[in-house]
């Protein structure tokens, strides 16, 4: 049995082509002296195919892009010479083989050309080392499953061959190649005829397992179309002495396409029944055996345990999946199948992968701006007011710069070229966004003297960057500073008459009059990625009167609460963060007085940076204050640490194990290899859990059909309150009692909200695609409300 894979030349080299760019925009290249490799991009001219002993070689131009180090120190924020036009060009070889089942195309060499002259010997020899160790493995694929959705065993050997404009990949290889593919083929799946026998058994398994029963498959194509006939003949068991009964016949097998949309191989089977009944001459024993010898045939066939569909006597067809094909991330479209006198191939167009483009590296620079603070109102009611101060002193102001590295494919690193090592702790590399971003106290700038520059290097550009100068923190003689820039977030709370608290300082009664968002308002992640970030706090009442009820409204929420038989009740509050509040106010709808009675305890998410949400993430605390975060992705995982300043750093990137567990809700365990064990530990350390599966005793307990899943209030996991999520849409606040009291339904809560995975000081989100990265700022105890 032969089974091979063609394509066109052209179309794999195409497919190269493509493979090698994408490969390029994540190159990276240290200097070579004063020279820095700025980019490489594969050139216009075609790819060029010959045949080696160890499969298919390729040669691919390139074309590189050189500038020198004066260059770039002589251009900031700009773009270097030789940036924007090649200094030469050079040719890689890309070999492609196969063994096994595997495929694999793979930069052994760099002919540098005439570069290498104008480089000189030392350089050169670096280079060539370089570029065949960016480029490796661009390609590399695995055809294992093919075989198993074939059915077929996998083959021992492989070799790739190239013959005419073709190359074919061909798996336990019997003679010399010969094109198989049809008119519209851009590539194909080729089975001879043993393979097509093969794979009409393998359909039909049951019949050649029958006990007494042989088969002998014949190929035997009607014209363009795929036909296997396979003859049968055997006796039939169970049959009462002296008799014996002979069964005969052909089981013919048509292979087609099913039509689109579905991705699938259909087998139409005909079958026919012949009988010898050994002399017998009783009719009515002529009809007993010849009905179970047409019984045994159809449970040896077995149709009805195979997926079949009947389309008429002693006739089905079978649909099967096909394998889904594709390399380099290229996509194989099964468009049309064919038949000849060696053999069948389905096949048809191939769709090249997306264009990686050759955009270059363009730097965004925002310099230094003046010294900056952000103050919270509930930081500032614990000794005060709430009021925002009106000056700062030199301490608490900070400078920031950053840059925006529009197509920058890999970020590589940064040299510093002033002012000096030192202010390196001040900077936070890009992560997945690409944004570099400066953050130096303004006492520790008044030192700096010359500009901030830094020479980054990414796979599509290297650039000098010049921040500029720190503006110089103007400090009056009671030690202010008065060239400043205040923020201030107004999350105070406010009494705002007797009986109720009001958010916002807004003057004016707050009207109870505000109704429940209606069905269509923004869910959670639109809720969440429209703010700076979200503050969510929990108001604790107590000495109010058994079974009262408390009222919250503000714009997107309105949640109700009825006290406990002890007057204590837990209300949360969500409230988006932004500069200028709107209204919100908690009243006790009995009109009693409030003030006295409550403790309010806040956690505020700050957010910081986005990162490409997955499918799963793991966040975990430092003990230095940072985190770690773990994004698993259909076929890898990220590991990022985010630093002091909230900016993801990407650590490493790995391909998952073939055995990977998903378990306990959001947390993911992966079999990692034993040099992460130190970067990411297992198993999993305690920590917040923002979404519970709904306990089948508790809920038995509250008396509650159609709870869909329990949920913490975002930040305050170790309180004792839950939100309920029901089968009909409603979300009840659930009081689970951890004092021994037993749990209740405390009141109804309407309006968006989520779970938010927290870590120590960090917490994540998907937001529109996108995870977002919180700073968590908390509140422990103070109440931090401002008079009124």
């Amino acid at each position: 049995m032969a089974i091979e894979l063609q394509i066109q030349s052209a179309v794999l080299g195409e497919i190269t082509a493509r493979a090698v760019q994408a490969q390029l925009m994540k190159a990276c290249f240290p200097a070579l002296g004063e020279t820095c490799i700025d980019h490489i991009d594969v050139g216009s001219a075609p790819v060029q195919l010959m045949g080696a002993d160890a499969g298919v070689r390729m040669r691919l131009p390139l074309d590189v892009y050189l500038v020198k180090r004066k260059d770039l120190l002589a251009t900031p924020n700009g773009v270097p010479a030789g940036a924007t036009s090649p200094a030469g060009s050079v040719v890689a070889i890309v070999e492609l083989s196969a063994s096994g089942t595997s495929l694999a195309l793979r930069c052994v060499d760099v002919d540098l050309g005439a570069l290498g002259g104008l480089l000189g010997p030392a350089v050169a020899a670096a280079a060539r080392t370089l570029i065949v160790n960016a480029l490796g493995a661009p390609i590399a694929k695995d055809f294992s499953t093919t075989w198993q959705q074939l059915g077929l065993p996998p083959p021992a050997t492989s070799r790739a061959e190239l013959f005419g404009s073709t190359v074919a990949i061909r798996f336990d290889p019997q003679g010399g190649a010969s094109l198989h593919l049809f008119a519209g083929q851009e590539w194909g799946l080729y089975l001879d005829g043993t393979g097509v026998e093969q794979l009409a058994r393998a359909k039909l398994a049951g019949l050649a397992a029958t006990a007494g029963i042989t088969v002998s498959p014949h190929w035997r194509p009607a014209g363009d179309a795929p036909h296997v006939d396979i003859d049968y003949a055997g006796s039939v068991p169970g049959v009462p002495d002296p008799f014996t009964v002979r069964v005969s016949g052909v089981v013919g097998c048509d292979f087609s396409l099913v039509p689109p949309p579905l991705h699938a191989l259909r087998t139409t089977v005909h079958w026919s029944f012949d009988i010898d009944l050994g002399g017998s001459v009783l009719d009515l024993l002529d009809s007993f055996l010849e009905g179970l010898a047409q019984k045994f045939i159809e449970n040896a066939i077995g149709a009805s345990g195979i997926g079949a569909v009947p389309i008429g006597d002693r006739a089905f067809t079978i649909d099967s999946s096909l394998p889904d094909t594709a390399f380099g991330g290229a996509r194989f479209a099964y468009d049309s199948i064919h038949a000849s006198a060696s053999g069948m191939t389905l096949g048809g167009a191939v769709r090249l992968p997306i264009d990686p483009g050759k955009a270059t590296l363009q730097p965004s620079v925002k310099a230094f701006g003046l010294p900056y603070y952000l103050e919270f109102c509930r930081q500032l009611a614990k000794t005060g007011s709430g009021v925002p101060s009106a000056s700062v002193s030199l301490k608490q102001v900070w400078t920031y710069a950053r840059v925006y590295l529009s197509d920058q494919g890999r970020y590589c690193g940064y040299e510093i070229v002033s002012p000096h090592a030192w202010i390196a702790a001040y900077i936070e590399p890009p992560g997945d966004s690409p944004e570099m971003r400066l953050a130096i106290p303004s006492a520790i700038a008044l030192a700096i003297t010359e500009p901030v520059r830094l020479l980054v290097r990414t796979a599509r550009g290297v650039r000098l960057i010049d921040f500029g100068i720190p503006p110089r923190a103007q400090v009056d003689a009671q030690g202010h500073v008065t060239n400043a820039l205040l923020d201030y977030v107004p999350d105070c709370l406010y009494l705002n008459r007797e009986h109720g608290l009001q958010w916002a300082a807004a003057g004016g009664l707050f009207d109870e009059t505000v109704v429940h968002p209606p069905l269509e308002q923004p869910n959670w992640s639109r809720y969440l990625g429209r703010q700076r970030g979200i503050e969510v706090q929990l108001v604790a009442l107590h000495g109010l009167e058994a079974g009262e009820l408390l009222r919250f409204r503000s714009a997107d929420h309105g949640v109700d609460v009825t006290a406990d038989r002890e007057g204590r009740a837990l209300v949360p509050v969500l409230l988006p963060l932004a500069n200028r509040r709107e209204a919100a106010s908690l009243v006790r709808v009995n009109r009693r007085g409030i003030a006295g009675h409550f403790s309010v305890q806040s956690a505020a998410f700050v957010f910081q940076a986005g990162l490409a949400a997955g499918t799963q993430h793991q966040l975990l605390a430092k003990p230095d204050g940072s985190a770690l975060l773990t994004s698993h992705f259909a076929r890898h995982q990220e590991v990022h640490e985010i630093g002091l300043f909230g900016v993801p750093v990407l650590l490493k990137q790995e391909r998952l194990p073939v055995h990977a567990d998903l378990h306990e809700g959001t947390a993911l365990r992966v079999a990692a290899p034993a040099e992460e064990a130190g970067l990411n530990p297992q198993p999993l350390p305690p920590k917040e859990r923002p979404v519970l599966s709904p306990d089948p005793v508790l809920v038995a307990r509250l008396g509650l059909p159609g709870v869909v899943s329990l949920l913490h209030v975002p930040g305050f996991a170790h309180v004792p309150l839950a939100l309920a999520r029901m089968a009909d849409g409603e979300t009840l606040l659930i009081d689970l009692a951890d004092d021994g009291r037993a749990a209740r339904v405390a009141g109804s809560f309407a309006g968006p909200v989520g779970g938010l995975e927290v870590a120590g000081d960090w917490a994540v989100n998907a937001v529109d695609g996108r995870l977002a990265i919180y700073r968590v700022v908390r509140d422990a105890e103070a109440c931090g409300c401002a008079g009124r």
